[in-house]
Order: structure tokens, then C-alpha cells, then sequence
């Protein structure tokens, strides 16, 4: 890489400097506002010399000037040589034009996250790799992530353009997947001053009574189990967010989450399409050959859509017949038709807190779904934990289910709340960031407009932090052995988000997966699968591909241990 860049002349700036000092102005041009071609503006140092004229001294008003638009001049000049100086972060070869494409989006036999794991024990933690004229910055260390996406999220909190969902999807409205200006600022606000630690005291009871119900659901059909724990996340959500039960039997709006989701989670990881590297294609019409992508996005937008509308027109309706339940919605709204009704902006906040609500029906309670499904796994395979888990709620709260204000008596089970979340993240990649600017990195230069992946899944597995085998399930990564031990980094901001993108509603979501742990460790024994022999079947611990990872579908026996299921 040639690194020479020959100096500037000192010459130069003087010349620069001399240039405007001393301005002859023809007198006759006074009158007027225009110049003709012998009466102009004209520096001294050219030979020029009308026969009438004043001269206007001008250094005090134009130095500072000239030496302010330099300064910027050679700072953009250092700027654009650091970036052909300094390298870009190692990473895969690619093929001219095409770049890494046959790598990142062919038919793949593991997840995208196993192979960035992969690749940054190659290339090192911080790799990048090109496909079609599109960078991808990778981030597969603790370190890198806090460095640039905490400690600099000034510079990495906005979001890569993403035409298949934002454009064609419609999912423009999705508070975690806006572009980072005052719309989403708006967005976070209306939502955080509902979801913020103080406030969650509030939904205590709508979460209790939901997962007392969860449990009353398993004894009865634990084969539905997967069902069950969707109906319950998702009831919690409607009933806080649109003041909606649930009901008993093939809930439509729990339906319409699904569906929605279910495109969500595919195109959610940049790249899975290729109009997300060739922005250009979204104008492709859907009858063109290869272009079954704008069918998938017509169905999953159609989707999108319904998610947004429906559940909001029932809490209209409802409002309309007075019938409505105080909720997170009811409040916003009454507390903005009251703040906004002089300055006219109702529409704005109702789009607004519109948009927050359907988030939450979708992001929210997919997240719960996922946790306590590898909770549940996690207690199957390795039965020597639930039973230390168990002891310890029989020693601190009895035979009944622990309650919120008992939580911090319980370091056991908080320890296997964060295993869980480190074991298998909800989702590996997280939602892709953007560098606005350019940026230097270990030396390595990361371009302003870059995509900036985190690779979650390989931080939480980093033996380096989380201490050896970290493909088992061991809660004890996370408790002291002795006083003054560092413990590792906490998987929550890893598993949620990071800097100013870090989830806004991860405190309630925490919440409902740590109180179905303690009702299901209170009420159940989950237990092996037994085959026709009556021999236990080890699970089989499998995780789906996407924009959130789910475990694969697995058997497993509810074993009623608690007289609470008939209370």
C-alpha cells in the first residue's frame, strides 16, 4: 500500500495567507451591484492598478477566516490520507465485483455466527469482508464491542439501510430497526418512561396471574408445552400494552405475531436477500425472473401491516365504546391528547405510541419464548442444576413460588437467569449498527457507512471471559467462590442490545422469564423423555437459524411437584 503523501509547501500557505490582504476596490464600481470584465475585485500582488481607487485593509476581518477554512482544509486533507494510509481489517478474500457472496449467502450447513466464530479465529476479532461494494465490519470480542458500539455509540448507533425489510417489508415503524435521529429519540422516550425499572411494579400482577395460568396449561396438556409458552408471553404483552385477554383457544392477534415474525426473523439478519447489498433490485418488478424475494416481501409486509392495524383499531374500538382497560397505550394517549392539543401534533404521538405498542407485541414477546424454551432444554440436559435450583426455593421460600420482592434471596437462580442468556442469546447477531464516520480501531480503519455486525453469540461463548466449556450449561461462571473473585461480564447488555440500541424493554422482558423459572422449578420437575423401553432420551440441543434463535422443537415431561397447581 503506498503510504507517501508529499508535504505541503510552506510557500504555499503564505501565498494563501498574502492572498486578500490588501483589495483594491475601483471607486467606480461603488454605485453599483454588478462588475463588468475591467472592474472586479482584484488582490494586490497582480499587476492590476485602476487609476482611482481605495484601499481596503482587510486583515483583521479575513485572517481568521482564511485560517479557520485551512485548518479545516488540512484536516480533511489528513482525514482523507489516514484513510489510504491506515489498512481495513483483515478478513476473507473475495471475488472482484461479487465480493464474499458465495460465503455469507450460500446454502450454509451451520449459523452465520458460527461462521464469523470461525473467521475471527483466522483474521482475528475484528474482521471485514465486501459483498457487491458493501462493507461488513464484524465484532467478535467484548472488548471491540464495548470500545466502538458503547463507548463511541455517537458514532455507531444509527442503522445500515435495509430495503428488504424497512423498504419492502414495512417495517419502518419497528422502534429497533429505525435509523438514529429524532423520530427514534421520540420513540425511545414514549417507551422508556413505561418500561423503566420503577415503573415495573405496575404489571406484577398481570405477569403472576399469566404464569399461574402457564402452569394450570402444562399440567393439563404438557405436550403443548411450545404453545403454551407463546400464548402466555404474548398475553402478557396484549394485556399491557392494548388492555387485551387472551383468548383460550387460537388467539388471532398471537397468530398474527407469529406470522409476522416468522419474515422477521429471516430477512432480519442483513444480507439474507440481495437487495440488501443491491438497494437497486427493490425496483425490480415480482414476475422477473429471480425476483421471489418481492412475493415473499408483498406476503410478510401484508403481515407486517395487520400487526400494526389490528390489535390498535380493538383498543379504538374499545376506547370509543369505553370499554377500554388502562394500559400502556390509554395512558400515553390520555397523557398526550392533554400536552399536545395546542400545538397539533395528536396524529404525531399517536403514530407514535402506535408504533411502540406493536413493537412490543413482536420483539417482546419473542424474546421471553426464546429464553424460557432454553431454560426449559437447559433444565432437561443437565438435571443436577434444576435439582440444585429446586433445593435452594424449598430453603429460601418454601413449597409455593417465590415472588419479586425475594429475588435478590435467590443468587442461584439469578446465576442460571444469565446462563441462560449467555448458553444459547436470543439473538446471536443482534440488529446490525452503522458508522456514521470514519473510525480507527487497533489501528485498523473502520469506513463512515460501514455495516456493523456484533457477533454476540461469539463474546458470550469466549472462554476468556465465561472460563472453559462454554457449550455447557454451568451457572457457577457467574457465582463468587471466593471473596473478592471477579466475576465475567453480564450476558444481559450482550444478549440485549448495546449502547444507546440496547433493548428499552428488557427489564420487563428479564422480569416474566425470571418469574416462569421459579413457578415452573416450584411446580414441575422437567424431566427426559422416555422411549418404548422406558429409557430416557437425551434432547437433542439445536437452535434455529435467523434474526432471533429459537431451540429446535424437543420433548420433555412436566412432572407435577407442588400442591400450588390446585390452589
Amino acid at each position: 500500500m503506498n503510504s507517501f503523501s508529499p508535504p505541503i509547501p510552506s510557500a504555499t500557505f503564505k501565498s494563501i495567507l498574502t492572498l486578500g490582504l490588501n483589495l483594491t476596490v475601483p471607486i467606480a464600481d461603488r454605485p453599483h451591484n454588478h462588475c463588468t470584465s475591467n472592474q472586479t475585485l482584484t488582490p494586490s500582488i497582480f499587476p492590476y492598478h485602476p487609476p482611482r481607487s481605495i484601499t481596503v485593509r482587510t486583515d483583521t476581518l479575513l485572517r481568521p477566516f482564511i485560517i479557520l477554512v485551512l485548518s479545516l482544509f488540512t484536516l480533511r486533507l489528513l482525514a482523507t490520507r489516514l484513510r489510504h494510509t491506515l489498512p481495513l481489517p483483515p478478513g476473507p478474500k473475495g471475488l472482484p465485483v461479487i465480493g464474499n457472496v458465495r460465503e455469507v449467502r450460500a446454502k450454509r450447513d451451520k449459523p452465520l455466527w458460527i461462521t464469523y466464530s470461525d473467521w475471527a479465529r483466522t483474521y482475528g476479532d475484528v474482521f471485514t469482508f465486501k459483498v457487491f461494494g458493501s462493507r461488513t465490519v464484524v465484532l467478535n470480542s467484548y472488548k471491540a464491542i464495548t470500545e466502538l458500539l458503547d463507548k463511541k455509540s455517537h458514532n455507531y448507533s444509527d442503522r445500515p439501510d435495509m430495503p428488504m425489510t424497512i423498504d419492502l417489508m414495512r417495517w419502518d415503524w419497528n422502534i429497533g430497526l429505525m435509523r438514529y435521529n429524532d423520530w427514534w429519540r421520540l420513540h425511545r422516550r414514549t417507551f422508556h418512561q413505561f418500561f423503566q425499572p420503577r415503573a415495573l411494579p405496575e404489571y406484577y400482577d398481570i405477569q403472576t396471574e399469566r404464569t399461574t395460568l402457564l402452569m394450570q396449561k402444562l399440567a393439563t396438556s404438557p405436550q403443548d408445552f411450545f404453545q403454551h409458552i407463546r400464548n402466555h408471553s404474548g398475553g402478557i404483552i396484549l394485556e399491557i400494552i392494548y388492555g387485551y385477554q387472551l383468548q383460550a383457544k387460537n388467539d388471532p392477534y398471537i397468530k398474527l405475531a407469529d406470522d409476522a415474525w416468522v419474515g422477521l426473523k429471516e430477512a432480519g439478519n442483513h444480507g439474507s436477500f440481495l437487495v440488501d447489498y443491491i438497494p437497486i433490485l427493490k425496483h425490480v418488478p415480482s414476475c422477473f425472473p429471480g425476483a421471489s424475494f418481492k412475493t415473499k416481501a408483498e406476503v410478510w409486509g401484508s403481515f407486517t401491516d395487520q400487526l400494526k392495524d389490528c390489535p390498535w383499531a380493538f383498543l379504538k374500538q374499545s376506547m370509543e365504546e369505553g370499554m377500554a382497560v388502562p394500559c400502556f397505550s390509554t395512558r400515553n394517549l390520555e397523557k398526550f391528547k392533554i400536552s399536545c392539543a395546542e400545538s397539533g401534533q395528536n396524529s404525531v404521538m399517536e403514530e407514535v405510541i402506535k408504533n411502540c405498542a406493536a413493537v412490543s407485541l413482536t420483539a417482546g414477546a419473542d424474546t421471553t419464548v426464546s429464553a424460557v424454551l432454553s431454560f426449559i432444554l437447559a433444565m432437561v440436559a443437565y438435571p443436577d442444576v434444576q435439582a440444585r435450583a429446586q433445593r435452594e426455593i424449598n430453603e429460601v421460600v418454601g413449597s409455593r413460588p417465590p415472588e419479586f420482592s425475594e429475588r435478590e434471596n435467590l443468587p442461584y437462580i439469578e446465576a442460571i437467569l444469565s446462563e441462560t442468556l449467555r448458553w444459547n442469546p436470543v439473538t446471536p447477531l443482534a440488529v446490525p449498527h452503522r458508522s456514521v464516520n470514519d473510525d480507527v480501531y487497533d489501528g485498523y480503519l473502520i469506513p463512515g457507512g460501514s455495516t456493523v455486525v456484533a457477533n454476540a453469540w461469539a463474546v458470550l461463548h469466549d472462554e476468556s471471559l465465561y472460563g472453559p466449556d462454554t457449550m455447557r450449561f454451568n451457572p457457577d461462571r457467574f457465582l463468587s467462590k471466593e471473596p473478592g473473585q471477579k466475576l465475567p461480564p453480564s450476558p444481559e447488555p450482550i444478549a440485549f442490545g448495546f449502547g444507546r440500541r440496547i433493548c428499552p424493554g428488557r427489564h420487563l422482558a428479564l422480569n416474566s422469564i425470571w418469574l416462569v423459572m421459579t413457578y415452573l422449578l416450584t411446580s414441575f420437575t422437567m424431566a427426559k423423555e422416555l422411549d418404548s423401553d422406558g429409557k430416557e432420551v437425551e434432547p437433542v440441543i439445536e437452535y434455529s437459524d435467523g434474526l432471533s434463535s429459537h431451540p429446535r422443537p424437543f420433548q420433555c415431561r412436566f412432572i407435577p411437584r407442588s400442591r400450588y397447581l390446585h390452589a
